[in-house]
């Protein structure tokens, strides 16, 4: 696995945490484990029917390790380094792909990170469409834009995003704090600027 996958997932996990149950009404994420709710993944086994480290590992191969995995599906190892690992905590946050693993999906929404990275993008790049498929195009316009303006960018977007959530009142200081930290982590990984 690659290092910037071992950090995405790492960061992803360092914001998840372990258990959050159901019971808070501003909450419609529901009883969740690592940032795995029970809601978008019924069918996977469940605490306590396995023990929290099961559940762990199954968080771990759904957000990067398994095939496919969100990183693959959102194609986070052709983003520059910084974008992708902040692009993955907005996927898992955010809703990034649906649980069959993809972007598009029948009556499913289209999952909210993929746009707000295009967004992102579009402010740089007007001829990206804000359509929620990371293709060739986007992918190209993502590595032609100098990779600390992106990920600023994205999460400019990202904040702006909260703040359109009805619940934001509720968890305004977890949101802003996971953003920015995340943002710090991205901007000081040691790495050429593309």
């Amino acid at each position: 696995m690659s290092d910037v996958r071992s950090l995405a997932l790492a960061l992803v996990l360092e914001n998840e945490g372990g258990h959050k149950p159901a019971g808070d009404p501003n909450d419609p994420g529901g009883d969740t484990w690592f940032g795995i709710t029970r809601r978008t993944y019924p069918t996977l086994p469940w605490p306590p029917d396995i023990a929290e480290d099961q559940m762990l590992e199954q968080a771990k191969q759904i957000y990067a390790l398994g095939s496919p995995s969100m990183w693959s599906v959102l194609r986070c190892e052709e983003l520059p380094p910084r974008v992708a690992i902040v692009y993955l905590d907005m996927a898992v946050n955010h809703g990034g792909v649906n649980a069959d693993f993809t972007v598009h999906g029948g009556t499913e929404e289209v999952p909210a990170a993929p746009r707000m990275l295009q967004r992102a993008i579009r402010r740089f790049d007007k001829n990206v469409v804000e359509d929620g498929f990371v293709g060739s195009a986007t992918l190209r316009a993502a590595n032609k834009i100098e990779s600390k303006r992106l990920l600023r960018e994205l999460c400019e977007v990202r904040l702006e995003r909260y703040t359109e959530i009805l619940t934001f009142k509720n968890y305004r200081h977890t949101w802003l704090t996971r953003a920015l930290f995340c943002q710090q982590v991205g901007l000081l990984m040691a790495m050429p600027d593309v």
